[in-house]
């Protein structure tokens, strides 16, 4: 699974839903909650920002962030994982792992999950 490359240990959580379905939480780094920053790095081919503050697509994506946020004041994408058999609903063990993509010259975050 290809993550955002600002993520860390602490910003994924587990969840057995069932012996066959496992629910992954992955939080929104703490800039990309932030349509301002975000919209940062949209420039266009002159360095300008496409985007700026004032922009009402931007305002717009700073409100509907908001109704995201959640109690621990994050912003948490969720996920489902189906399993064809059941499986040890023990928590899982996962690496975040730098993915090396040679054709474009560019380094990912992956998450690898160990269940059984």
């Amino acid at each position: 699974m290809i993550l955002h490359n600002g993520v860390t240990l602490q910003d994924i959580e587990f969840e057995w839903i069932s012996a066959r379905q496992l629910k992954i939480r992955v939080a929104w780094p703490e800039w990309f909650q932030n349509a301002e920053q975000m919209a940062a790095f949209t420039l266009d081919d002159q360095g300008n920002m496409m985007f700026p503050p004032e922009h009402s697509l931007t305002m717009d994506m700073s409100e509907r962030n908001q109704t995201l946020v959640e109690e621990d004041n994050r912003i948490w994408d969720d996920g489902f994982l189906d399993f064809d058999q059941d499986m040890k609903t023990s928590d899982p063990t996962f690496e975040v792992l730098d993915v090396v993509i040679p054709s474009q010259n560019t380094t990912v975050k992956g998450l690898q999950i160990f269940v059984e």
